[in-house]
Protein backbone atom coordinates (compact mmCIF):
# COMPACT_ATOMS: atom_id res chain seq x y z
CA UNK A 1 0.00 0.00 0.00
CA UNK A 2 1.56 3.75 -0.76
CA UNK A 3 0.37 6.66 -0.25
CA UNK A 4 0.79 9.74 -2.96
CA UNK A 5 1.58 13.38 -2.27
CA UNK A 6 2.09 16.00 -4.83
CA UNK A 7 5.25 17.65 -5.56
CA UNK A 8 5.86 21.41 -7.40
CA UNK A 9 6.30 21.17 -10.71
CA UNK A 10 4.98 17.20 -11.13
CA UNK A 11 2.41 16.24 -13.10
CA UNK A 12 -0.78 14.92 -11.35
CA UNK A 13 -1.24 11.12 -11.35
CA UNK A 14 -5.45 10.97 -11.30
CA UNK A 15 -7.27 7.84 -9.93
CA UNK A 16 -7.31 4.96 -12.79
CA UNK A 17 -10.76 4.05 -11.63
CA UNK A 18 -13.34 7.83 -12.23
CA UNK A 19 -9.79 9.59 -13.84
CA UNK A 20 -11.06 12.84 -12.06
CA UNK A 21 -9.04 12.90 -8.65
CA UNK A 22 -6.05 12.43 -7.53
CA UNK A 23 -4.13 9.22 -6.24
CA UNK A 24 -3.96 9.21 -2.71
CA UNK A 25 -3.67 5.03 -2.28
CA UNK A 26 -2.11 2.19 -4.87
CA UNK A 27 -3.43 -1.18 -4.03
CA UNK A 28 -2.94 -4.62 -6.20
CA UNK A 29 -1.18 -2.46 -8.63
CA UNK A 30 -4.38 0.18 -9.07
CA UNK A 31 -4.30 3.85 -8.56
CA UNK A 32 -7.21 4.86 -6.38
CA UNK A 33 -8.96 8.34 -5.07
CA UNK A 34 -10.40 8.25 -1.46
CA UNK A 35 -13.35 7.51 -3.39
CA UNK A 36 -13.39 5.02 -5.81
CA UNK A 37 -11.35 3.20 -2.82
CA UNK A 38 -14.06 3.20 -0.20
CA UNK A 39 -16.12 2.11 -3.24
CA UNK A 40 -13.75 -0.95 -4.38
CA UNK A 41 -14.18 -2.34 -0.74
CA UNK A 42 -17.76 -1.58 -0.49
CA UNK A 43 -18.42 -3.31 -3.71
CA UNK A 44 -16.05 -6.60 -2.11
CA UNK A 45 -18.13 -6.56 1.10
CA UNK A 46 -21.34 -7.04 -1.58
CA UNK A 47 -20.31 -9.51 -3.41
CA UNK A 48 -20.39 -11.88 -0.50
CA UNK A 49 -23.75 -10.76 0.69
CA UNK A 50 -25.07 -11.02 -3.09
CA UNK A 51 -28.66 -12.38 -3.44
CA UNK A 52 -32.44 -11.62 -2.65
CA UNK A 53 -31.60 -12.18 0.88
CA UNK A 54 -30.03 -8.91 1.57
CA UNK A 55 -31.14 -6.69 -0.95
CA UNK A 56 -33.75 -3.50 -0.67
CA UNK A 57 -37.18 -4.30 0.00
CA UNK A 58 -40.32 -2.32 -1.43
CA UNK A 59 -43.48 -2.09 -0.29
CA UNK A 60 -46.48 0.57 1.09
CA UNK A 61 -45.42 0.26 4.63
CA UNK A 62 -42.57 -1.33 6.86
CA UNK A 63 -45.45 -3.97 7.68
CA UNK A 64 -45.78 -5.29 4.17
CA UNK A 65 -42.07 -6.14 3.98
CA UNK A 66 -41.66 -7.10 7.91
CA UNK A 67 -41.80 -10.79 7.51
CA UNK A 68 -39.90 -11.12 4.28
CA UNK A 69 -36.35 -9.16 6.07
CA UNK A 70 -33.93 -10.74 7.74
CA UNK A 71 -32.85 -10.12 11.13
CA UNK A 72 -28.84 -9.86 10.63
CA UNK A 73 -26.35 -10.17 13.77
CA UNK A 74 -22.96 -8.55 13.80
CA UNK A 75 -20.32 -9.22 16.44
CA UNK A 76 -18.10 -6.46 16.57
CA UNK A 77 -15.04 -7.97 17.54
CA UNK A 78 -13.45 -4.29 18.12
CA UNK A 79 -10.60 -4.70 15.29
CA UNK A 80 -10.39 -2.13 12.45
CA UNK A 81 -12.10 -5.06 10.43
CA UNK A 82 -15.19 -4.74 12.79
CA UNK A 83 -14.77 -0.82 11.82
CA UNK A 84 -14.83 -1.43 8.04
CA UNK A 85 -17.55 -3.93 8.29
CA UNK A 86 -19.63 -1.61 10.07
CA UNK A 87 -19.39 0.96 8.25
CA UNK A 88 -20.09 -0.63 4.90
CA UNK A 89 -23.34 -2.17 5.68
CA UNK A 90 -24.39 1.45 7.16
CA UNK A 91 -23.25 3.01 4.50
CA UNK A 92 -25.09 0.02 2.30
CA UNK A 93 -28.72 0.82 4.64
CA UNK A 94 -28.35 4.27 4.05
CA UNK A 95 -28.22 4.21 0.54
CA UNK A 96 -30.89 1.39 0.12
CA UNK A 97 -33.76 3.88 1.98
CA UNK A 98 -32.84 6.47 -0.31
CA UNK A 99 -33.99 4.44 -3.92
CA UNK A 100 -36.96 5.84 -3.21
CA UNK A 101 -40.12 6.24 -0.91
CA UNK A 102 -41.09 2.53 -0.92
CA UNK A 103 -37.88 1.56 -0.40
CA UNK A 104 -36.91 -0.20 3.06
CA UNK A 105 -33.88 -1.85 4.59
CA UNK A 106 -33.14 -5.22 2.80
CA UNK A 107 -31.76 -6.71 6.43
CA UNK A 108 -31.93 -5.68 10.71
CA UNK A 109 -28.86 -5.27 12.22
CA UNK A 110 -27.66 -6.13 15.71
CA UNK A 111 -24.73 -4.53 16.29
CA UNK A 112 -23.30 -7.06 18.81
CA UNK A 113 -20.62 -5.80 20.83
CA UNK A 114 -17.92 -8.14 21.73
CA UNK A 115 -15.54 -6.72 23.39
CA UNK A 116 -14.13 -9.27 26.10
CA UNK A 117 -10.64 -8.13 26.72
CA UNK A 118 -11.66 -4.58 26.73
CA UNK A 119 -12.31 -2.04 29.46
CA UNK A 120 -16.06 -1.64 29.73
CA UNK A 121 -15.41 2.69 29.65
CA UNK A 122 -13.71 1.48 26.71
CA UNK A 123 -16.24 -0.20 24.67
CA UNK A 124 -19.18 2.43 25.99
CA UNK A 125 -16.85 5.33 24.12
CA UNK A 126 -16.35 2.97 21.24
CA UNK A 127 -20.15 2.60 21.20
CA UNK A 128 -21.12 6.22 21.50
CA UNK A 129 -18.40 7.50 19.03
CA UNK A 130 -19.93 4.77 16.24
CA UNK A 131 -23.94 6.24 17.21
CA UNK A 132 -22.90 10.08 16.60
CA UNK A 133 -20.48 9.00 13.50
CA UNK A 134 -23.66 7.76 11.77
CA UNK A 135 -26.35 9.80 12.86
CA UNK A 136 -27.28 9.66 16.83
CA UNK A 137 -29.79 6.88 17.91
CA UNK A 138 -32.60 8.25 15.91
CA UNK A 139 -31.29 7.25 12.36
CA UNK A 140 -29.93 4.37 13.46
CA UNK A 141 -33.47 3.49 14.75
CA UNK A 142 -35.04 4.54 11.33
CA UNK A 143 -32.01 2.12 9.50
CA UNK A 144 -33.41 -0.87 12.43
CA UNK A 145 -30.14 -0.74 13.45
CA UNK A 146 -29.39 -1.90 16.96
CA UNK A 147 -26.78 -1.58 19.64
CA UNK A 148 -26.32 -5.05 21.96
CA UNK A 149 -23.32 -4.86 24.70
CA UNK A 150 -22.40 -8.65 25.80
CA UNK A 151 -21.62 -9.43 29.18
CA UNK A 152 -18.71 -11.65 29.13
CA UNK A 153 -18.84 -11.51 33.37
CA UNK A 154 -22.01 -12.56 33.55
CA UNK A 155 -21.78 -15.62 31.01
CA UNK A 156 -19.13 -16.89 32.43
CA UNK A 157 -20.90 -16.65 36.19
CA UNK A 158 -23.97 -17.95 35.13
CA UNK A 159 -22.33 -21.36 34.51
CA UNK A 160 -20.87 -23.65 36.77
CA UNK A 161 -16.83 -24.28 36.81
CA UNK A 162 -15.20 -27.77 35.94
CA UNK A 163 -11.34 -28.83 35.80
CA UNK A 164 -9.69 -30.37 33.15
CA UNK A 165 -6.49 -32.16 33.52
CA UNK A 166 -4.97 -33.65 30.71
CA UNK A 167 -2.59 -36.58 31.72
CA UNK A 168 1.24 -37.68 30.65
CA UNK A 169 -0.43 -40.30 28.62
CA UNK A 170 -2.50 -38.32 27.02
CA UNK A 171 -5.72 -38.88 28.86
CA UNK A 172 -8.70 -36.52 29.53
CA UNK A 173 -10.27 -36.28 32.81
CA UNK A 174 -12.97 -33.79 34.20
CA UNK A 175 -13.66 -32.92 37.94
CA UNK A 176 -16.65 -31.56 39.40
CA UNK A 177 -16.33 -31.45 43.00
CA UNK A 178 -14.50 -28.86 45.07
CA UNK A 179 -13.55 -26.69 42.16
CA UNK A 180 -13.76 -22.81 42.57
CA UNK A 181 -16.36 -20.88 40.81
CA UNK A 182 -14.68 -19.10 37.99
CA UNK A 183 -17.22 -15.48 38.56
CA UNK A 184 -14.78 -13.01 35.51
CA UNK A 185 -13.17 -13.41 32.48
CA UNK A 186 -10.36 -11.77 33.80
CA UNK A 187 -10.31 -14.24 36.47
CA UNK A 188 -10.53 -16.97 34.34
CA UNK A 189 -7.86 -15.82 31.61
CA UNK A 190 -5.21 -14.55 34.77
CA UNK A 191 -4.87 -18.30 35.45
CA UNK A 192 -3.07 -18.88 31.54
CA UNK A 193 -0.03 -17.63 31.46
CA UNK A 194 0.92 -18.77 27.39
CA UNK A 195 -0.54 -16.03 24.87
CA UNK A 196 -1.03 -18.66 22.17
CA UNK A 197 -3.47 -20.63 24.95
CA UNK A 198 -4.81 -17.54 26.50
CA UNK A 199 -5.64 -16.56 22.50
CA UNK A 200 -6.82 -19.86 21.31
CA UNK A 201 -9.43 -20.16 24.07
CA UNK A 202 -10.85 -16.44 24.02
CA UNK A 203 -11.67 -17.27 20.90
CA UNK A 204 -13.69 -20.34 21.34
CA UNK A 205 -15.51 -18.03 24.58
CA UNK A 206 -16.12 -15.74 22.00
CA UNK A 207 -17.47 -18.34 19.73
CA UNK A 208 -19.52 -19.76 22.64
CA UNK A 209 -21.33 -16.56 23.45
CA UNK A 210 -22.12 -15.82 20.24
CA UNK A 211 -23.52 -19.11 19.54
CA UNK A 212 -25.58 -18.53 23.10
CA UNK A 213 -26.38 -15.43 21.79
CA UNK A 214 -27.91 -16.29 18.52
CA UNK A 215 -29.95 -19.25 19.94
CA UNK A 216 -31.50 -16.88 22.91
CA UNK A 217 -32.33 -14.55 20.45
CA UNK A 218 -33.49 -16.54 17.38
CA UNK A 219 -30.52 -15.14 14.76
CA UNK A 220 -30.05 -17.63 11.88
CA UNK A 221 -27.50 -15.30 9.90
CA UNK A 222 -24.34 -13.94 11.33
CA UNK A 223 -21.66 -11.96 9.72
CA UNK A 224 -18.10 -12.11 11.35
CA UNK A 225 -15.47 -9.31 10.86
CA UNK A 226 -12.17 -10.90 9.06
CA UNK A 227 -10.45 -9.58 6.69
CA UNK A 228 -8.54 -11.93 4.25
CA UNK A 229 -5.37 -11.68 6.32
CA UNK A 230 -7.02 -12.09 9.29
CA UNK A 231 -8.79 -15.31 7.84
CA UNK A 232 -5.25 -16.90 6.60
CA UNK A 233 -3.65 -15.93 9.96
CA UNK A 234 -6.25 -18.39 11.49
CA UNK A 235 -5.99 -20.95 8.81
CA UNK A 236 -1.98 -21.50 9.89
CA UNK A 237 -2.39 -20.75 13.38
CA UNK A 238 -5.07 -23.69 13.25
CA UNK A 239 -3.08 -26.05 11.38
CA UNK A 240 -0.18 -25.31 13.67
CA UNK A 241 -1.97 -25.59 17.14
CA UNK A 242 -3.16 -28.99 15.99
CA UNK A 243 -7.12 -27.86 15.22
CA UNK A 244 -6.53 -28.17 11.60
CA UNK A 245 -10.29 -29.90 11.82
CA UNK A 246 -11.68 -26.22 12.53
CA UNK A 247 -10.57 -24.76 9.62
CA UNK A 248 -13.42 -26.25 7.12
CA UNK A 249 -15.55 -26.13 9.86
CA UNK A 250 -15.35 -22.51 10.85
CA UNK A 251 -13.86 -21.26 7.03
CA UNK A 252 -14.80 -23.85 4.71
CA UNK A 253 -17.88 -24.24 5.88
CA UNK A 254 -21.06 -21.69 5.64
CA UNK A 255 -23.46 -23.31 7.87
CA UNK A 256 -22.96 -24.62 11.30
CA UNK A 257 -25.41 -26.50 13.37
CA UNK A 258 -26.06 -26.19 17.13
CA UNK A 259 -28.64 -27.80 19.50
CA UNK A 260 -30.45 -29.25 15.74
CA UNK A 261 -30.43 -25.24 14.71
CA UNK A 262 -28.55 -24.33 11.35
CA UNK A 263 -26.66 -20.68 11.73
CA UNK A 264 -25.60 -18.85 8.22
CA UNK A 265 -22.09 -17.77 8.78
CA UNK A 266 -20.84 -15.23 5.96
CA UNK A 267 -17.05 -13.16 5.58
CA UNK A 268 -17.61 -10.32 3.91
CA UNK A 269 -14.50 -9.12 4.11
CA UNK A 270 -13.31 -12.32 2.84
CA UNK A 271 -11.62 -10.59 -0.39
CA UNK A 272 -10.21 -7.51 1.48
CA UNK A 273 -6.65 -7.35 2.39
CA UNK A 274 -5.48 -6.41 6.09
CA UNK A 275 -3.52 -2.99 4.44
CA UNK A 276 -6.44 -1.93 2.65
CA UNK A 277 -8.29 -2.32 6.12
CA UNK A 278 -6.16 0.08 7.77
CA UNK A 279 -6.14 2.44 4.96
CA UNK A 280 -10.09 2.06 4.90
CA UNK A 281 -10.33 3.55 8.80
CA UNK A 282 -7.70 6.16 7.94
CA UNK A 283 -9.86 7.48 5.03
CA UNK A 284 -12.90 7.45 7.20
CA UNK A 285 -11.07 9.16 9.88
CA UNK A 286 -12.78 5.95 12.42
CA UNK A 287 -9.16 4.36 13.16
CA UNK A 288 -8.83 5.65 16.47
CA UNK A 289 -12.55 4.04 17.83
CA UNK A 290 -10.56 0.80 18.61
CA UNK A 291 -7.47 0.45 20.83
CA UNK A 292 -6.12 -2.37 19.29
CA UNK A 293 -2.67 -2.94 20.76
CA UNK A 294 0.36 -1.24 18.84
CA UNK A 295 3.34 -3.12 20.54
CA UNK A 296 3.49 -5.85 19.26
CA UNK A 297 6.63 -4.80 17.25
CA UNK A 298 7.86 -4.36 20.54
CA UNK A 299 7.41 -8.18 21.94
CA UNK A 300 10.23 -10.29 21.69
CA UNK A 301 9.34 -13.63 19.71
CA UNK A 302 8.78 -15.97 22.88
CA UNK A 303 6.05 -13.47 24.17
CA UNK A 304 4.24 -13.48 21.25
CA UNK A 305 1.24 -15.34 20.68
CA UNK A 306 1.07 -17.62 17.42
CA UNK A 307 -1.58 -15.09 15.53
CA UNK A 308 1.12 -12.34 16.30
CA UNK A 309 3.55 -14.29 14.88
CA UNK A 310 1.96 -15.53 11.71
CA UNK A 311 0.58 -11.91 11.66
CA UNK A 312 4.22 -10.19 11.07
CA UNK A 313 5.01 -12.73 8.43
CA UNK A 314 1.87 -11.83 6.16
CA UNK A 315 2.46 -8.46 7.22
CA UNK A 316 5.74 -8.39 5.65
CA UNK A 317 4.48 -9.93 2.44
CA UNK A 318 0.42 -8.68 1.90
CA UNK A 319 2.08 -5.40 0.10
CA UNK A 320 3.96 -7.40 -3.01
CA UNK A 321 2.88 -10.64 -2.44
CA UNK A 322 -0.69 -10.85 -1.75
CA UNK A 323 -1.36 -13.90 -3.83
CA UNK A 324 0.52 -15.54 -0.91
CA UNK A 325 -2.55 -14.09 1.54
CA UNK A 326 -5.65 -15.09 -1.05
CA UNK A 327 -3.91 -18.79 -2.10
CA UNK A 328 -4.32 -19.83 1.81
CA UNK A 329 -7.85 -18.51 2.87
CA UNK A 330 -9.03 -20.00 -1.16
CA UNK A 331 -7.22 -23.43 0.09
CA UNK A 332 -9.15 -23.35 3.77
CA UNK A 333 -12.68 -22.56 1.93
CA UNK A 334 -12.65 -25.26 0.20
CA UNK A 335 -12.16 -27.53 2.81
CA UNK A 336 -15.30 -29.29 4.56
CA UNK A 337 -15.95 -29.31 8.64
CA UNK A 338 -16.23 -32.60 10.33
CA UNK A 339 -20.11 -34.28 9.58
CA UNK A 340 -22.09 -33.23 12.68
CA UNK A 341 -23.73 -36.52 13.48
CA UNK A 342 -25.09 -37.78 16.76
CA UNK A 343 -22.90 -40.87 17.10
CA UNK A 344 -19.73 -38.80 16.72
CA UNK A 345 -18.16 -36.93 20.21
CA UNK A 346 -17.76 -33.84 20.36
CA UNK A 347 -15.17 -31.66 22.48
CA UNK A 348 -16.13 -30.88 26.22
CA UNK A 349 -13.98 -27.67 25.62
CA UNK A 350 -14.59 -26.34 21.71
CA UNK A 351 -17.35 -28.30 20.92
CA UNK A 352 -15.90 -29.58 17.71
CA UNK A 353 -16.68 -32.87 16.62
CA UNK A 354 -14.27 -35.28 17.10
CA UNK A 355 -13.49 -37.47 14.53
CA UNK A 356 -10.55 -39.72 15.69
CA UNK A 357 -9.28 -40.29 19.70
CA UNK A 358 -7.29 -38.26 20.25
CA UNK A 359 -5.53 -40.67 23.07
CA UNK A 360 -5.36 -43.30 20.57
CA UNK A 361 -3.66 -41.25 17.95
CA UNK A 362 -0.84 -39.34 19.20
CA UNK A 363 -0.21 -43.14 21.19
CA UNK A 364 -0.03 -44.18 18.11
CA UNK A 365 3.00 -41.91 17.36
CA UNK A 366 4.80 -41.73 20.17
CA UNK A 367 7.03 -44.34 21.44
CA UNK A 368 5.79 -44.63 25.14
CA UNK A 369 8.60 -47.25 26.69
CA UNK A 370 11.74 -45.41 28.13
CA UNK A 371 15.11 -46.94 27.95
CA UNK A 372 17.52 -46.00 31.53
CA UNK A 373 19.53 -42.80 31.92
CA UNK A 374 22.71 -43.73 30.81
CA UNK A 375 24.99 -40.62 32.41
CA UNK A 376 24.68 -37.82 34.72
CA UNK A 377 23.06 -35.25 32.25
CA UNK A 378 20.02 -38.17 31.50
CA UNK A 379 19.61 -38.64 35.81
CA UNK A 380 19.55 -34.97 36.07
CA UNK A 381 16.93 -34.40 33.66
CA UNK A 382 15.00 -37.61 35.21
CA UNK A 383 15.08 -36.19 38.33
CA UNK A 384 13.49 -32.57 37.35
CA UNK A 385 10.69 -34.63 35.45
CA UNK A 386 9.72 -36.11 38.00
CA UNK A 387 9.33 -33.20 40.33
CA UNK A 388 7.84 -31.79 37.40
CA UNK A 389 4.06 -30.90 37.39
CA UNK A 390 3.51 -33.00 34.48
CA UNK A 391 4.31 -36.20 36.13
CA UNK A 392 2.66 -35.38 39.73
CA UNK A 393 -0.92 -35.01 38.00
CA UNK A 394 -1.33 -38.56 37.20
CA UNK A 395 -1.46 -39.20 41.15
CA UNK A 396 -3.25 -35.96 41.96
CA UNK A 397 -5.99 -37.07 39.95
CA UNK A 398 -9.11 -38.24 41.66
CA UNK A 399 -10.26 -41.93 41.54
CA UNK A 400 -13.53 -40.05 40.52
CA UNK A 401 -12.89 -38.25 37.60
CA UNK A 402 -14.68 -38.45 34.61
CA UNK A 403 -13.06 -39.85 31.44
CA UNK A 404 -13.91 -36.92 28.89
CA UNK A 405 -13.16 -36.50 25.11
CA UNK A 406 -11.07 -33.63 24.48
CA UNK A 407 -10.54 -32.74 21.31
CA UNK A 408 -5.98 -32.67 19.77
CA UNK A 409 -6.02 -29.24 19.45
CA UNK A 410 -7.37 -28.35 22.94
CA UNK A 411 -5.15 -31.13 24.59
CA UNK A 412 -2.69 -28.59 22.95
CA UNK A 413 -3.54 -25.27 24.20
CA UNK A 414 -3.86 -26.84 27.88
CA UNK A 415 -0.48 -28.19 28.12
CA UNK A 416 0.90 -24.99 26.63
CA UNK A 417 0.05 -23.36 29.81
CA UNK A 418 2.61 -25.18 31.85
CA UNK A 419 0.31 -27.15 33.89
CA UNK A 420 -2.02 -29.34 31.69
CA UNK A 421 -4.58 -28.30 34.09
CA UNK A 422 -7.57 -25.89 33.22
CA UNK A 423 -10.53 -24.66 34.70
CA UNK A 424 -13.49 -24.28 32.32
CA UNK A 425 -16.79 -23.10 32.96
CA UNK A 426 -19.69 -25.76 32.04
CA UNK A 427 -21.05 -24.27 28.90
CA UNK A 428 -24.11 -26.13 28.22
Amino acid sequence: MELYGMCSGEQEDLCGRCRKHATIVVSRKEHFCKDCFLKFIRVKQRKQMKGDLYKVKFGKSEDEIKNKTVNLLFPFLFTQSSLVLADALIYWLKEQVSMSSKAHVGFYLTIFFLGLDKPLENVKQCMSSLESRYGGAEMLEELHISFTLADGDTFISSNGSQEYLVSTANEAFCINENVPKLKTLHEFFSNIGNPSSKEYFMDIVKDLIIGDYCLKKHFSHVVLPYSMSELAISTLSYTVGGSGERIGAVIGSKTREENSNTFDFLYPLRDVLQYEIEKYTDLCGTSGFVNENKGNALKSVRSKSMNELIGGYFGSIQGEYPEAVSTVVKIASKLSGPPNKKDFKKCQICHNVVLDDPERWINGLTVLEGVPPSNEEEIENLRRYKESSFAKEKECIPKDAERVTICYGCMVAIKSTGSSCLYWPTFV
